[in-house]
């Protein structure tokens, strides 16, 4: 049961980190107070549930992807593009903070409080393993994997490649990058 409920936590806390590192990322290089980032991670995740009883997983994945985003898009031109002097950074964060109180109220009017299972087509990742007396569901596996792909990929990006020097230029200064 103990083994159980821990590996529930490493697969959860390999989730909350993707948005740990999402928010660090828009600190750090764009050095914008995004509070609706979690919301916008939300939506991508109910559009996913929504679909996924309809089409093939990595289909599913593209449409959580694409409508993420598009509200990401959406969330910086509605208050992030609206206030663009240095003293508008507080104006912009508190813009972000209701847009993401109005997304997270339209998804409880659209579809409730209450926890919405995932309905997965029958098959591998609904097939179970046992590993003594604890069963693990695929689905955790893979959610645990592409996480750990997401966060090694993004280091060896930020870390090897122009693109990485170049994030982590700005991130430092943004004045002495732009040289």
């Amino acid at each position: 049961m103990l083994t159980g409920q821990i590996i529930n936590g490493i697969v959860s806390g390999a989730m909350y980190a993707l948005v740990a590192i999402g928010f660090s990322l828009v600190i750090g290089v764009l050095d914008k107070l995004n509070f609706a980032h979690p919301e916008v991670l939300m939506f991508g995740g109910f559009v996913g549930v929504m679909t996924v009883s309809g089409m093939p997983i990595p289909l599913v994945f593209l449409a959580a992807f694409v409508a993420g985003g598009l509200l990401g898009l959406f969330t910086e031109f509605v208050t992030f593009r609206r206030f663009k002097s240095a003293d508008a950074k507080i104006t912009a964060a508190l813009a972000s903070m209701a847009l993401g109180l109005v997304m997270t109220d339209l998804v409880h009017k659209v579809w409730g409080s209450e926890p919405v299972p995932v309905n997965l087509p029958p098959g591998w990742l609904t097939q179970t393993v046992s590993l003594g007396d604890v069963r693990f569901i695929n689905v955790q596996f893979v959610i645990l994997g592409i996480s750990m792909v997401l966060m090694i990929g993004l280091h060896l990006v930020l870390k090897t490649s122009r693109m990485g020097r170049r994030i982590r230029a700005v991130a430092e200064s943004a004045q002495s990058a732009a040289l």
